[in-house]
């Protein structure tokens, strides 16, 4: 019998980006108008002391998340493995274990499927919390007023179960494996390059990082990922009234996340392409001294240049934060009462 979650891990590393970008918008889509026309069915829209279906922006970011974070891991993996391919030299043969097994963990063979189930456990858990508080009758004492989604409104109850069972037990765990086991193994590949002497780091190439920007593009699509479940997060968590311990732990290491997460991700990737980088400017400067006029140009211009993507990384960590406050602030403003 196939693996559900190897089946599913494989289809995904099968399809391009664009194609997921369109399947997951497609199913977001669908849900927002299924949403906004049972809502108005069953006249909860808004709520007077509680929070309708347009008035939970947790929901809206809920649904964005999973229309474009399948789409950013699936093209995370891919310029994963183009800046593998890229490290080689052109020996991708040499390295070709070190190259499968990425390919091999995001696809869940062998045991690395075990993270899908891990994380759908840990995301089925959660669903089954947020049930029961539903069908015990305490999410307004939970929440701190009434919501659109529960057993009051049994439709909406069913379609927001439904879609957190999608979110938490398919994209998450899915979206979550595919970043995490190519961050962890492309050093690796690096290592093993630099180590057998392929790696090189190209002062004058054209990409202006060495030849290496498919890692720098890799760099800013975590960033992107991690700005989009920031936003997710902090959206839903200021919906309600009341901020319990789980609500605070999970603001608290998204926003870490934001921060930080690429420092942990990243830290030896950035490593091993500053000592290839720091190992031309040496071949050069050695040049230099034996007046190749050449080399002294390449290393002014190398030495004038800027670290890549220094501002983009810098801005995908504001804008999500100021983003998160502007939109907190909103429902403060007088706005036109929403009637459904």
């Amino acid at each position: 019998m196939a693996d559900p979650a190897r089946a599913i891990a494989r289809a995904f590393v099968r399809g391009e980006p664009l194609t997921w970008l369109l399947v997951a918008s497609t199913i977001s889509i669908i849900q927002v108008i299924t949403f906004v026309a049972t809502a108005r069915a069953e006249t909860v829209l808004s709520i007077d002391g509680g929070v309708g279906l347009l008035q939970n922006y947790g929901l809206g970011g809920n649904m964005v998340a999973n229309a474009v974070l399948p789409y950013l891991a699936r093209l995370y993996y891919a310029n994963v493995m183009k800046a593998a391919s890229a490290v080689s030299g052109g020996h991708e043969q040499d390295l070709e274990p070190e190259i499968t097994t990425i390919r091999d963990a995001t696809t869940g063979e062998r045991n690395y499927v075990g993270t899908v189930y891990l994380f759908a456990f840990v995301g089925l858990a959660a669903w089954l919390t947020n049930v029961t508080f539903h069908v015990l009758g305490l999410a307004p004492q939970h929440w701190g007023h009434k919501v659109f989604d529960s057993p009051d409104h049994p439709l909406l109850f069913l379609l927001n179960r439904l879609n957190n069972l999608y979110t938490w037990v398919l994209i998450t765990p899915l979206c979550a494996h595919v970043f995490l086991w190519p961050t962890l193994l492309l050093p690796r590949v690096f290592e093993a390059a630099i180590a057998r002497g392929f790696a090189r780091f190209e002062l004058l190439h054209w990409d202006r990082a060495g030849g290496f920007i498919a890692a720098e593009n890799a760099k800013t699509i975590f960033n992107v990922a991690l700005a989009v479940i920031y936003l997710e997060v902090t959206l839903h968590t200021g919906t309600f009234r009341v901020a319990h311990l789980d609500h605070i732990l999970v603001v608290a290491s998204a926003t870490a996340a934001l921060l930080f997460g690429n420092l942990w991700a990243f830290n030896r990737l950035n490593k091993q392409l500053a000592l290839l980088r720091e190992r031309e400017m040496e071949t050069r400067r050695r040049r230099v001294y034996e007046d190749d006029s050449l080399s002294f140009q390449i290393l002014k211009f190398a030495q004038e240049a800027r670290p890549p993507r220094l501002v983009t990384t810098v801005a995908l960590k504001a804008i999500p934060i100021a983003s998160s406050f502007v939109l907190k602030v909103a429902p403060l403003l007088p706005l036109p009462h929403l009637r459904p």
